[in-house]
């Protein structure tokens, strides 16, 4: 399919077209692999699965979306694609919270689907809360989802916060994005309650 490994050894990448690429993460549920007690398993002899409970919320939480684009090869090419909503959103780039190397942009992304969602925070906590009530979901899942919360409101505590502080960083030291990030991701988590 040319995708190419990463130093991740659960991250593939591909450039789609001349300004997009495409990561691809493999997860799996714990329950997926009851046989294996290990961190991951490998799915083929070069590809393994990070092993995340919960995770499968955004096969559930999703819509489908329409991409296009010019390939490298200068041909046009369009497709469904299956794109993960607010909720699913919300709970993985809040369980991906703490990497080293993509602390700014994780802080960002949240700080992007909190603040953003619907254009403003509070039309996005209207929005995951209508669909997370909405959807079945599992205990896991539930679980899933409130540790993620839980984990955003730790990073977006304060205006001095990690996650505010880092929003800042990924804008270059953007001191007006650092209060904008804590004002907007505060009011979005003081909403879903």
């Amino acid at each position: 399919m040319g995708f190419r490994p990463t130093s991740n050894p659960f991250t593939f990448e591909k450039e789609v077209t001349e300004d997009v690429s495409v990561d691809l993460h493999f997860l799996s549920e714990p329950e997926a692999l009851e046989t294996i007690p290990k961190e991951y398993i490998k799915v083929q002899e070069d590809l393994s699965a990070v092993i995340v409970p919960g995770s499968s919320i955004v096969f559930k939480s999703s819509f489908e979306a329409e991409a296009s684009g010019r390939l490298v090869d200068g041909s046009e090419l369009s497709t469904n694609v299956k794109v993960g909503d607010i909720v699913s959103m919300v709970g993985m780039k809040g369980h991906a919270l703490g990497r080293p190397l993509k602390l700014e942009k994780d802080c960002y992304d949240v700080y992007a689907i909190c603040g953003f969602t619907g254009g403003n925070p509070t039309k996005s906590a209207e929005e995951f809360a209508a669909k997370f009530r909405r959807r079945p979901t599992t205990r896991t899942e539930k679980d899933f989802v409130e540790q993620a919360l839980n984990r955003i409101r730790t990073y977006f505590r304060s205006v001095n916060g990690r996650g505010p502080i880092a929003v800042s960083r990924f804008y270059g030291m953007d001191e007006g994005r650092r209060v904008d990030a804590y004002r907007r991701v505060s009011t979005f988590l003081k909403n879903v309650q």
